[in-house]
């Protein structure tokens, strides 16, 4: 299934037709244990989308909030190939979500996905650390970059341990390898704080904090780094002005 809905928009919306998506939903909210199966189905499901929106909205919808936490909470931070599947189109399929109305995002929140997100951001495949902070920013803002006061509150208490939801991003934006990951770092701080003195005042007193921080990502090696940093900036400077 996956195979042809790589290939042919039609197919994949013919399988979907014939009641393929919810076949595999079952599959998928049956296997239990079985990680390389659990992987292979779910993957499969976000391949049927053909990467629309509209399209992977209806599939996050059909799986559901708590499969999906569920899939984050039972699947272990191991390095395998199947493991990262699971926790980046889990990820990415709770994202989806809160791209919906609010109370939609406000379904997600409940569910307890930050807490769960604060745990696969300490995942070694970068893809699945950018997957979790995209998904947190949609979390802390709403349409049109509307803070979502009680969000960044739940997101900015997320964290387990000693170290808080900030400190951990300004972690990854200080010192990831990526600069990719560092510009999602840096926006979901970006959205964590905005328009919230509490989060900006935690933010401001931490003494690794500096704006410049920000500002070297203009001068990545990767240009989709310095065109995502350039963007995704200009907006939250535009809604803080």
């Amino acid at each position: 299934i996956q195979r042809v809905s790589e290939t042919s928009r039609v197919c994949s919306t013919a399988l979907i037709n014939l009641g393929a998506a919810r076949n595999l939903q079952i599959v998928l909210d049956q296997t239990k244990s079985q990680l390389d199966v659990k992987a292979s189905t779910l993957e499969a499901l976000w391949t049927l989308s053909g990467g629309e929106l509209g399209e992977q909205k209806a599939i996050a919808t059909l799986i559901g909030e708590p499969l999906l936490i569920s899939i984050l909470q039972d699947t272990p931070l191991n390095n395998t190939n199947d493991t990262h599947t699971l926790h980046k189109v889990a990820t990415e399929a709770l994202g989806v979500l809160c791209r919906g109305p609010e109370s939609r995002q406000k379904e997600v929140l409940e569910a307890d996905s930050a807490k769960v997100l604060m745990t696969i951001i300490r995942s070694k495949d970068p893809q699945v650390v950018i997957d979790v902070l995209r998904t947190l920013s949609l979390l802390c803002v709403s349409s049109g970059l509307v803070p979502n006061t009680l969000a960044q509150k739940t997101v900015a208490r997320a964290a387990s341990g000693s170290s808080s939801t900030i400190r951990l991003l300004l972690n990854l934006l200080i010192h990831s390898n990526s600069d990719s990951v560092s510009v999602n770092a840096a926006f979901t701080l970006a959205c964590l704080t905005l328009g919230n003195k509490t989060t900006m005042k935690e933010l401001q007193a931490d003494p690794d904090w500096s704006f410049l921080l920000v500002v070297k990502l203009y001068y990545s090696n990767d240009i989709k780094v310095v065109i995502c940093s350039r963007d995704k900036f200009l907006v939250i400077l535009a809604k803080l002005s």
